[in-house]
C-alpha cells in the first residue's frame, strides 16, 4: 500500500530529527575538543616561556595543535552549517505536517 504524503513527511521528519541529534552531538564534541586544544596550547606556551623561548618539542607540539585546532574548527563550522540546513528543512516539514493534519488541510 502506498504511503500518504503525511506518512512520508513524518518519516522524513523522524530521520531529520535523528540526523540533527547526531550532528548536535558531533558539534558539542568538537567544541569540547577545541577547548582541550586551547588548554594544551596554553601549557606548551608556558613551557616554551619557561625554556626561554626555545624548545623544539614545545614548538612542534604548538604547530601540531594549531593544525588540529584548524581542522576541528572547520569540522565544527561544517557541522553548524549542516545543522542550520537540516533545522530549516525540518521546520518546513513540520509546518506541512501541521497543515496536512487538519481535516481537509491537504486539499
Amino acid at each position: 500500500m502506498a504511503q500518504t504524503e503525511l506518512e512520508v513527511l513524518r518519516t522524513e521528519a523522524f530521520d531529520l530529527e535523528q540526523e540533527v541529534a547526531r550532528l548536535t552531538a558531533q558539534a558539542d564534541e568538537l567544541t569540547t575538543v577545541l577547548g582541550e586544544f586551547d588548554h594544551q596550547a596554553r601549557r606548551y606556551r608556558d613551557a616554551l616561556e619557561r625554556a626561554g623561548g626555545r624548545s623544539r618539542e614545545a614548538e612542534r607540539a604548538l604547530r601540531e595543535l594549531g593544525e588540529n585546532q584548524a581542522l576541528a574548527g572547520r569540522e565544527r563550522a561544517a557541522a553548524a552549517a549542516a545543522l542550520d540546513t537540516l533545522r530549516d528543512r525540518l521546520a518546513a516539514i513540520r509546518a506541512r505536517i501541521e497543515v496536512l493534519s487538519v481535516p481537509g488541510g491537504g486539499v
